[in-house]
């Protein structure tokens, strides 16, 4: 017997390990024995062993065994002959591995396997002592070489592409793949390129087959494009992006334009058989430069390529109107409408302005009468027929002129009897809008000469002020200081800073927490909306928040030249809570104003999604966990009770009480909060529950009620949430990041997601909900109160499989999170 078994050759595919080996010696009075062993848990898995037919002379065995079982852990696995109590280890055809780390053999559908729904890799490869193993490992095993691979050029022919890279490989490229992969669908298309070129620094991927993958799946959803190789035994998986060219080379700041049609690689119609079609799969690169696949609705195939421009825009006492120099080339017969949703019915409405063409331009017109208004967003498109088709575009500003109309809109505006009025604004997204909302104490003319005067004065403060760093911290239009943002706040003046650091922290005279925060702290507590708070937004060093940069503003302000100076500031993100259950890189991608300049988030598999999906670099983001979460502890009471806040949702921000008492939202609640088989397991178990709105709709909490004496509605303005969410034994919500914080205490959190199927479609997750979600889960009343009463019975217990959650989505649970962010505060600082 040899102190190695040769194993000849093998296969991983769908996770099932097969292989021959061959064993000189072994006659049939010698039993063998053959499993997989992992050093570092000293775990034993068995393995099928079986002679080979008519191999007798050669004694060939094979070897086959599942490697997908949960059973068998992620890690390096030694398939092991056992031959009279001696263990043989496996060499690979007697290849040796000349590295100090472990060598990866074949990247081919044959011998590597990726499961998309668990995003483990299956490879087989050599140890730094040249036995095989077999590698289970995860996407963030350290041993994957991942991040991006920069791409400098490129050229089509037909539906082949050329990529031409920033920089080689280190070593050769033994195997290369492109992988088309969705991670909300869990699906994966793996197809080695056609052809690498190590002159050029380039390789060719041909496109059909992925496109036709797209379409075989899905409408709408992203495809992420990764170039995966086996890197002389390195494995490295990276995104494949672009840098330097066209569009991406003349743009330093990533502001639409009217034409981004080089972006755009492939566009392949989904031909039915009548030889017409409805949706197109594309190969493109986003505004990131990241290379992405999607399949797309045929109308809306040219919104991201082409886009109106609008030149001006005037308002009468009937109507609105605005002009469009130039249309969309190739495309004719150019309308615009209005479009929006019933909050209510969910019904779709849409308005055609009308058109009165001119010498130099078209005006369209809009009459008032024509639209049914209430507090919404109401989005304005182009429409244009190509082929007799009509396709739908965005439209962006096109002039200086409309611009600064747009930063007035006083003066550029419809009022309304009921103190309502309506106006063209710019979103954070660069698409054009018809706001109507009602006026605020912000509106008035007292607010709007204060912020003429800290214009004025701005400049000159920062004249003398140039020695000094100012910090400004704020949370939600400056209404509360309980969240991350005034932990830092308090962190900052606690700590030892130098002389030249002025912190200020921005809230409004009304909160309740002001009188006793100005009494402590003094002239670091700004009023919101002061000309000391309007100077300090222009002369800021940096603002670190947990919300945007517009929430330190008044809101929906219009494009005004104080929103425009916001936008330059430097920009500390601290986060409600962990990314996961709101979709929100609409409102803080990189590519937006909202940009953060530091992302900060609670774990690696955080960072890899801020990275991935808002398009942040590497260095842009801080793993440091949350500045609150320092604060947390469990403090129980003897009176039990269940803390239930339910979060906001977006299609029923802007609506009046007549509006809101109509919706499901509300209806749901009051039918929990006035349920006698609820208010009965409350009497059972003795346990009390408190209610509270979420801040955006602390305008509704009149018309919330309850008739029972053990449920309690608290006014948001009343609450101080973290000591509601350390005192209580169980947290009810929807889809509210506070629940993270329950999460981070191990405490249970029941998520009553009735209106789940409309909540994926506006605002969405990056939580599978049915297969990720910790906690429990209810989707109906039925199943809510089968899961609170399974909760309570069980004195609130918390599901033991949500540890492996835990640790993966909160690994600092250490209180020293605000330490973590001021230092990474201070090093960009100074």
């Amino acid at each position: 017997m040899t102190n190695c078994i040769t194993l000849t050759d093998y296969t991983i595919i769908d996770g099932i390990f097969k292989g021959t080996i061959v064993i000189d010696g072994l006659n049939d009075e010698l039993s063998a024995e053959c499993y997989l062993k992992n050093s570092r848990s000293d775990i034993k898995c068995d393995v099928s062993l079986n002679k080979c037919d008519g191999e007798n002379d050669n004694k060939k065995y094979t070897i086959e065994t599942g490697l997908s079982d949960s059973k068998l852990q992620t890690g390096t696995w030694y398939p092991v002959i056992s031959i009279a109590e001696n263990e043989y280890y496996f060499s690979y055809n007697n290849l040796t591995n000349s590295r100090d780390v472990g060598s990866m053999l074949n990247l081919t559908e044959e011998g590597f396997y990726f499961d998309a729904e668990t995003k483990i890799h299956y490879m087989g490869a050599l140890d730094n002592d040249s036995l095989f193993v077999i590698r289970k490992w995860r996407e963030r095993n350290p041993g994957i070489s991942r991040g991006f691979v920069t791409v400098t050029d490129f050229s089509l022919n037909g539906s082949m592409a050329e990529f031409v890279l920033k920089s080689p490989y280190e070593q050769d490229i033994v195997q290369a793949e492109v992988w088309l992969w969705s991670r909300v669908l869990k699906r994966v298309k793996r197809m080695p390129v056609c052809d690498i070129d190590r002159k050029r620094k380039s390789f060719c991927v041909n496109f059909d087959e992925y496109i036709s993958f797209m379409l075989q799946h899905d409408t709408g959803r992203l495809w992420e494009l990764y170039l995966v190789v086996n890197n002389n035994g390195s494995f490295c998986h990276n995104r494949i992006e672009i840098r330097g060219k066209g569009y991406f080379e003349r743009r330093n700041i990533r502001k639409s334009v009217a034409d981004e049609s080089e972006r755009y690689l492939f566009n392949v119609p989904d031909y039915n058989e009548n030889g017409d079609y409805d949706r197109l799969g594309q190969i493109y690169f986003s505004k990131q430069g990241r290379l992405c696949g999607k399949v797309t609705e045929r109308r809306v195939i040219y919104k991201e390529m082409f886009r109106g421009e609008l030149s001006d825009m005037k308002f009468s006492s009937e109507y609105m109107a605005v002009s469009m120099d130039k249309i969309v080339p190739g495309f004719e017969n150019a309308r615009i409408i209005v479009r929006y949703t019933d909050s209510i019915t969910g019904r779709v409405n849409t308005v055609e302005w009308k058109k009165q063409s001119g010498n130099n331009s078209d005006w369209f017109l809009l009459n008032y009468d024509d639209v049914e208004w209430v507090n919404l967003r109401y989005d304005i498109l182009l429409l244009a027929d190509k082929d007799d088709y009509t396709y739908e575009f965005r439209l962006i500003c096109g002039s200086r002129k409309f611009m600064k109309k747009l930063a007035n809109i006083y003066a550029n505006s419809h009022s309304m009897k009921d103190d309502r009025f309506i106006y063209i604004a710019e979103s954070i997204g660069e698409k054009l809008v018809i706001e109507c909302r009602h006026k605020t104490e912000y509106d008035s003319m007292f607010c709007r000469i204060k912020e003429k005067i800290a214009l004025y004065l701005a400049p000159m403060i920062a004249k003398r002020q140039k020695d000094k760093k100012l910090l400004l911290f704020y949370e939600k239009f400056g209404t509360a200081a309980q969240d991350n943002s005034f932990y830092m706040f308090e962190y900052f003046k606690q700590a030892d800073c130098d002389d030249s650091i002025v912190l200020h922290y921005v809230l409004e005279k009304k909160a309740a927490d002001y009188k006793q925060l100005k009494k402590k702290y003094g002239k670091s507590i700004v009023p919101f909306m002061s000309i000391r708070h309007l100077i300090d937004l222009q002369v800021a060093k940096m603002y670190i928040s947990t919300d945007s940069k517009r929430h330190c503003y008044r809101w929906r302000s219009g494009s005004t030249k104080m929103l425009r100076r916001i936008n330059d500031r430097y920009f500390v993100f601290l986060q409600h809570g962990v990314l996961g259950l709101k979709r929100v890189e609409d409102i803080y991608s990189s590519q937006y104003i909202n940009k953060a300049n530091i992302f900060i988030v609670s774990s690696e598999y955080e960072k890899e999604l801020v990275e991935r999906v808002f398009g942040y670099e590497k260095k842009e983001i801080a793993v440091t966990g949350l500045a609150r979460w320092d604060m947390l502890e469990n403090r129980e009471c003897e009176k039990r009770n269940v803390f239930y806040m339910p979060t906001w949702r977006n299609w029923i921000l802007e609506v009046d009480i007549e509006e809101f008492v109509k919706t499901e939202y509300y209806k749901s609640y009051m039918e929990i909060l006035n349920s006698e088989r609820l208010a009965e397991l409350l009497e059972k178990y003795d346990v009390h529950l408190t209610f509270c709105l979420h801040p955006k709709f602390r305008k509704f909490s009149g018309e919330i009620n309850s008739r029972f004496e053990r449920i309690k509605i608290l006014d948001f303005a009343d609450c101080k949430i973290n000591e509601l969410l350390m005192e209580c034994n169980m947290f009810i919500t929807d889809y509210s990041s506070a629940s993270w914080d329950v999460f981070y205490m191990e405490k249970p959190v029941l998520f009553y997601q009735f209106d789940g199927d409309r909540y994926m479609k506006e605002q969405g997750s990056y939580i599978n909900f049915e297969k990720d979600l910790f906690g429990y889960r209810a989707v109906d009343f039925e199943g809510f109160l089968e899961k609170f009463e399974y909760i309570v019975a069980n004195d609130f217990c918390d599901k033991p499989e949500d540890a492996i959650i835990r640790d993966r989505h909160l690994p600092y649970r250490d209180n020293n999170n605000r330490k973590r962010i001021y230092d990474v505060v201070m090093e960009k600082l100074l």
